[in-house]
């Protein structure tokens, strides 16, 4: 397991600083590993659901924070209100989330990872920025989707398993407007 946290570190010599992301990952592999893990945390033979945790964090940060990019970007009432709804719907589940990770004592992180596809679409406007926003939640909810519906088949651990279960219909929903969202779009 280690060996699988050191392929997403940076080597040291090239100047660079560990990231927030790094950290984390680290501080949960040195708890997963841990003989001492709290009666409630995650078991070594855990680790997959650790990290579904990690993703099911970063996935929602990067929701709220690119719905509040579009609730500023956009003028469209399609857009406004998908992106109203990912910032309200995934501070919930964030929320939710954050209470479960404490529980397992899995640490996550406090905002999303660094992507090129949000730096890309924060730099839009007009119509350009209503279309890649809505592709962009479109694409977003397909992966997510499909690391919820592992999750709740595969997680070992029955509270994380029951979570990811439970979010897959509001991730669903989601998907279906953002779908909605992105037809309206194209024809802009």
């Amino acid at each position: 397991m280690l060996g699988i946290v050191a392929c997403n570190q940076k080597p040291a010599d090239q100047g660079t600083t560990a990231t927030e992301t790094d950290v984390v990952e680290n501080q949960n592999a040195s708890q997963t590993n841990s003989d001492s893990a709290t009666a409630g945390g995650l078991q070594t033979s855990s680790f997959n659901d650790a990290q579904f945790v990690m993703d099911a964090a970063d996935i929602n940060h990067k929701e709220i924070s690119l719905g509040q990019v579009a609730q500023k970007n956009t003028k469209n009432a399609d857009v406004l209100a998908l992106a109203k709804m990912m910032v309200t719907d995934h501070s919930k589940a964030l929320s939710e989330l954050k209470t479960l990770a404490d529980k397992k004592s899995i640490t996550i992180a406090n905002g999303p990872k660094e992507d090129d596809n949000s730096k890309n679409l924060t730099m839009k406007k007009g119509k350009d920025f209503d279309k890649a926003y809505c592709d962009e939640m479109v694409n977003g909810h397909q992966q997510a989707i499909t690391k919820f519906e592992d999750a709740s088949k595969n997680a070992t651990d029955p509270d994380v398993k029951a979570w990811a279960a439970k979010m897959l219909p509001s991730l669903q929903m989601h998907l279906q407007h953002s779908q909605d969202c992105q037809k309206k779009t194209a024809t802009m």
